[in-house]
């Protein structure tokens, strides 16, 4: 069964937003941290640009079920998407919570969380319609 244009824009949007952001986070770091109101680094800075890598694969990921156009694909990256998302989230709020990182890493937290929600639903949406 094919995906839904809507949730192939979604996808596309996921996609450029967290893809982006790598591509960002591994070419100019600081820069990129600085306009998310993050002001204080890591002294080296192959560690924000690892990150960017993550955060690029994640992104990229959501182009697969865009060209496949098929819903097992679009389940499969939503399903491991939505686990990582979680995971990202939970994280940054314990590091916020213990002071191990500054409070603008909440922007990271809620994106995540806001995707991941969307997410399920779309799942849960798609599950309903199969039967």
């Amino acid at each position: 069964m094919k995906t839904s244009v809507s949730i192939r824009l979604f996808c596309v949007a996921a996609g450029f937003c967290d893809g982006i952001t790598g591509v960002l986070l591994m070419c100019v770091p600081l820069w990129t941290l600085r306009l998310m109101g993050i002001h204080t680094a890591p002294t080296e800075p192959v560690y924000v640009r690892f990150i960017g890598v993550f955060v690029f694969s994640v992104g990229s990921s959501y182009f697969f079920p865009v060209v496949r156009g098929d819903q097992g694909s679009l389940c499969a990256v939503f399903g491991v998407t939505t686990w990582i998302r979680i995971c990202v989230a939970v994280f940054v709020i314990w590091a916020i919570c213990g002071g191990r990182l500054v409070t603008p890493w909440i922007s990271v937290a809620g994106v995540d969380i806001v995707l991941a929600l969307l997410q399920i639903w779309i799942l849960m949406r798609i599950r309903r319609y199969r039967g």
